[in-house]
């Protein structure tokens, strides 16, 4: 009878648990530290949209190597942000919005506490930054990324408004961000 290997909160079987796993380690980290690496190259969105796939298929193996899950969500807020594509195919596109997202998410969710309050600043400074070269074209996305930042929110709801509130107490004040940095649906709630 073999023993079962260990399962996380969401009940994903962790490969760290496997009886094999020291001595496939070091070439699985190759393996996911390279994905990375050709994440951050790529500039089609139809393989981008397949390497995010790849990498959310592989988490389980990311929450396992801790010292990559930053690397992986910086990946992913590149890819989080991308605007929307041109008529040549590079750019992104609703979908690389989603995949890139969904694996914050699972990050955010999975990994242990702090990590979810670099998912929230992450995910808040690139929507900052999005939005200040908005266009009609690019408002669909902006509209995604919020929804996506509010949805964050809802994981660690504590975190979040703690953000928040440093955020508008450094706009408000004498910080290096003005008060048009925060978007003007938060200036309503706070």
């Amino acid at each position: 009878k073999a023993d079962k290997a260990p399962k996380n909160k969401n009940g994903v079987e962790r490969p760290d648990g496997w009886a094999h796993w020291r001595r496939h380690q070091p070439i699985v980290k190759a393996y996911l530290t390279n994905l990375l690496l050709f994440l951050n190259q790529l500039t089609e969105s139809s393989m981008i949209t397949v390497a995010l796939q790849q990498l959310h298929r592989l988490l389980p193996f990311y929450y396992c190597l801790p010292k990559l899950c930053p690397k992986v969500l910086k990946s992913c807020l590149r890819a989080w942000a991308l605007t929307p594509a041109a008529e040549d195919g590079r750019g992104g596109t609703r979908q690389i919005t989603l995949l890139a997202f969904a694996a914050i998410r699972a990050l955010g969710v999975t990994m242990p506490y702090p990590f979810v309050e670099h998912c929230l600043k992450g995910l808040y400074l690139t929507y900052a930054q999005s939005c200040r070269g908005t266009s009609r074209s690019a408002l669909p996305h902006i509209v995604l990324m919020a929804s996506c930042y509010v949805d964050m929110c809802g994981v660690d709801a504590h975190a979040a408004l703690c953000f928040q509130c440093v955020e508008r107490r450094n706009s408000t004040g004498s910080g290096s961000i003005n008060d048009s940095a925060v978007p003007s649906s938060w200036k309503a709630r706070m």
